[in-house]
């Protein structure tokens, strides 16, 4: 995933797609669970874009 952004916002096109509604689940990373994106900025960058979309709603914690 990492050197698939590299230079693009998303992953189709550089476009919000499905594609980044369906990678979003499996990548979000909350507090608590032990990964660090830290290494990833091309995935943190990303994960920012999907989070400033319009009609955003946010992973609820106490569900995973």
């Amino acid at each position: 995933m990492e050197s698939q952004l590299i230079g693009q916002d998303f992953f189709v096109g550089n476009e919000y797609s499905i594609s980044a509604i369906a990678l979003y689940a499996y990548t979000y990373v909350p507090e608590g669970v032990k990964f660090n994106l830290n290494s990833y900025p091309n995935i943190r960058n990303w994960l920012s874009n999907l989070e400033d979309q319009k009609g955003y709603k946010p992973i609820k914690a106490e569900i995973l």
